[in-house]
């Protein structure tokens, strides 16, 4: 996928979307993804834990926060609260990039 674009990946479930997804964010120096079930960002945390170092990568759910000191790599299930929040930044970033 090309760096520095919003891609949108649909399509039916067992097709490889989370295993591009997580491929694709390893791909950057550092990265997050969002998911809507808890019990799918932990699945992904275990995942990606497995392909780096465990203190590379964090994991915040409603239930859980595993937060390392390097971490560069977050697998995220939010409240809407904090997903409020990184919308925030996002919307931060993206103004600050436009001239």
């Amino acid at each position: 996928m090309p760096k520095n674009k919003i891609t949108a990946v649909l399509g039916p479930t067992n097709t490889g979307k989370t295993h591009l997804a997580i491929d694709t964010m390893l791909s950057f120096d550092t990265g997050m993804i969002g998911f809507p079930l808890r019990l799918l960002a932990r699945e992904v945390y275990d995942k990606v834990i497995k392909k780096i170092s465990i203190d590379k990568v964090a994991l915040i759910t409603g239930e859980e926060k595993i937060i390392p000191t390097n971490a560069k790599y977050r697998a995220n299930a939010p409240t809407i609260h904090f997903l409020m929040y990184i919308v925030f930044l996002v919307v931060v970033k993206l103004s600050q990039k436009v001239p």
